[in-house]
């Protein structure tokens, strides 16, 4: 039931979408989480951990040495929440909307000492997999929530991450005012995404109406397109190995194999990476 959902919804949004010229990527809340709800279910059944991180990862140089298909995500997660280091994350608290299934937070909490940690996320089957999977007693907790009307007290956090999740949402100025909601005051926004080329400004000018400070603005394509040549083949294999032929498509757009549209758009500059931080 949910690879056929999640093979339809690929025509959908690779190829219906595209032909009209009308973009998946804020396209529908309501087709969002049917898509990451199945996403998740399908991945699961592929491999019970190489889709924990749902990023496309990040590394410091082309001759960078992984250990395991996970270390390139854990580098995002760890750069972007930190600044490269800039920043002391120890004993603050820390919200990370569009956790996905709670990986990153849990690497988080423990790298950087938070105080506590809350990953918010639209998918059901998401949280689902996080709580089942992940001890809350910890100061760790997952909640299923919208990011344009977050489920969260104002100003309760001192960060808000967010990690290769807003190209989803529909409604990007109404995210960026529920961040600033509930930053407190002084709090600082963690913030990296993929823009096709005609998107940052109107992205940027959005955040800044929103009532956000930009404190950073960095490019980090090519990082991350060297970190997804040195998974492809390993993601790829998976692919191959876990689902229908007539899916491999679809499953490598969205993994980001060297082989798919994704990774070529990178490459030819259509679509950049950037890492922002902003500030309440």
């Amino acid at each position: 039931m949910h690879l056929n959902k999640l093979i339809w919804l690929g025509l959908l949004t690779y190829v219906v979408l595209p032909a009209f010229k009308t973009k998946g990527r804020r396209f529908s809340k309501k087709l969002n989480k049917i898509w990451f709800d199945s996403l998740a279910i399908v991945m699961q059944n592929v491999s019970e951990s190489s889709a924990d991180f749902m990023n496309y990862g990040y590394v410091t140089h082309p001759n960078y040495k992984i250990e395991d298909i996970q270390d390139t995500p854990r580098n995002m997660y760890l750069h972007i929440a930190t600044n490269g280091n800039k920043e002391d994350l120890s004993q603050k608290k820390l919200l990370e909307i569009g956790c996905g299934k709670g990986a990153g937070g849990v690497y988080m909490k423990e790298k950087a000492s938070l105080h506590d940690y809350t990953g918010v996320d639209l998918s059901d089957e998401h949280i689902k997999m996080a709580n089942e999977k992940i001890s809350t007693e910890n100061g760790i907790r997952f909640i299923q929530g919208d990011a344009e009307n977050l489920p969260i007290a104002d100003e309760k956090f001192d960060f808000v991450l967010n990690i290769e999740s807003s190209h989803q949402y529909p409604n990007i100025i109404k995210f960026y005012k529920e961040v600033k909601r509930v930053l407190e005051a002084g709090g600082q926004f963690m913030y990296v995404d993929f823009f096709d080329a005609n998107e940052v400004e109107a992205c940027e000018k959005a955040a800044l109406d929103a009532g956000l400070v930009l404190k950073k603005k960095d490019d980090i394509t090519k990082n991350v397109c060297w970190a997804l040549e040195k998974t492809s083949d390993t993601k790829t294999a998976k692919i191959q190995k876990g689902t229908p032929k007539f899916v491999h498509r679809f499953v490598k757009e969205w993994a980001g194999t060297i082989d798919s549209p994704l990774y070529r758009m990178l490459m030819e500059r259509k679509r950049h990476y950037i890492h922002y931080v902003y500030t309440n």
